[in-house]
């Protein structure tokens, strides 16, 4: 990455650029319908604009910092230079200014853990313990395990995305068709009534108009926060204080703390000492699970009932992890991890088969009725216009 070709640089400047002007553009499209439609409608609209935005922007930042966790392993699995592969990081990406002042620190003898840290980037437990860890133990311990589980997250997350849009797109499409009505069917036909002196009788569509516009505005509003929550992972631990089951965010976080788990034991490395590293690395509910573990192991407990109090095993696991040797216990936290992948995966795809289909068939009724009465108060417009006097 160091040595990039001006053709790539310049495609690369490229892409950052095209990727500012349509951040740009969608907060002032936002803007815009918020400014001239202050309604709900406006609202869901710019956010369904805004959330294709986040979602290509989420996905590509967390590639981005999965593979700068992985070459930063890499250069001290070998012993290379730390500072380098930053320097080399620093040339593009959304941590470029982070990894330069994360170079300058290495350049002037910071260690590579504590500089990381105020450098603001995002390392993994992976990534610190291959810093904290020697380097015979560090060249020991293996490389992920779990290679193919961020691209069977991403697949599974953008098809539930894709299925959360398009009810978005459909209460959209709602909001429009009842606001329409509203602005230019109504009135005409409220003309129409009276000038054939049945005034008042077209009043309750109006009414079910309304209803139908803010129930559908609630339901797109609700299908937002639950894929900023279950797809983003913002606030990561919302959906887990409600109790909602595991979802692939959280399952991904989970399954990193516990591969970072399993190395630091193959290396004999101390819990407490993994829970203090913890403790620097994570803010808010992440760093709540180690700051558990932490305090049950200074209140005499076991390291597998302090793995229980943390949230990281089920307190059925504990059986299989008391008495084990290091390997062992390794494999078993590993096994763990790639069993909350499958669960997590699995816990969205029934939530999404059940919600799906209940939140269509709820538009689709009141759209029903609306419609029925629509066309009934039509059919007895037509009458009464027909009708000879």
């Amino acid at each position: 990455m160091t040595g990039q070709s001006p053709i790539a640089s310049t495609r690369a400047m490229l892409r950052e650029i095209a990727l500012t002007v349509l951040m740009i553009g969608t907060a002032a499209t936002a803007f815009f319908l918020l400014l001239f439609f202050f309604h709900l409608f406006g609202l869901l609209l710019a956010a369904l604009l805004t959330l294709f935005f986040f979602q290509n922007w989420a996905c590509a930042r967390r590639n981005y910092i999965r593979n700068f966790n992985s070459a930063l392993q890499a250069t001290v699995r070998i012993n290379g230079s730390v500072e380098k592969t930053a320097r080399a990081f620093s040339t593009s990406g959304p941590l470029r200014s982070r990894c330069a002042f994360y170079a300058r620190q290495l350049a002037g003898g910071a260690a590579p853990l504590h500089a990381g840290i105020a450098s603001g980037l995002p390392l993994d437990m992976e990534t610190a313990l291959a810093f904290s860890l020697p380097i015979r133990e560090t060249e020991a311990t293996p490389p992920k395990q779990l290679q193919t589980v961020p691209e069977t997250e991403k697949q599974n997350n953008l098809s539930t995305a894709y299925q959360l849009f398009y009810l978005i797109f459909v209460c959209i499409v709602i909001c429009f068709c009842s606001l329409f009505y509203d602005l230019f069917i109504f009135p005409m036909m409220e003309s129409m009534l009276s000038e054939s002196s049945i005034s008042g009788e077209a009043a309750p569509l109006a009414s079910n108009s309304g209803w139908i516009r803010i129930t559908t505005c609630l339901v797109g509003l609700g299908v937002i926060m639950f894929y900023v929550t279950a797809i983003i992972g913002v606030p990561s631990g919302l959906l887990s204080a409600l109790g909602v089951p595991l979802l692939p965010v959280a399952a991904a976080q989970k399954s990193t703390t516990l591969n970072a788990l399993a190395n630091s034991i193959e290396a004999g490395y101390p819990l407490m000492h993994f829970c203090e590293v913890g403790l620097m690395l994570h803010r808010g509910s992440r760093r709540k699970s180690f700051l558990q573990a932490l305090n049950a192991i200074s209140n005499g407990h076991t390291e597998t009932e302090a793995l229980a109090e943390a949230g990281w095993i089920h307190k059925s696991d504990r059986a299989l992890l008391e008495g084990s040797t290091p390997r062992r216990m390794s494999e078993i936290l590993r096994t763990i991890a790639r069993q909350d992948i499958r669960h997590a995966n699995s816990n969205l795809n029934w939530i999404m088969a059940i919600m799906f289909p209940a939140l269509i068939l709820c538009l689709a009724t009141g759209i029903s009725l609306f419609t029925s009465n629509f066309f009934s108060e039509l059919y007895g417009l037509t009458l009464s216009l027909t009708r000879p006097r």
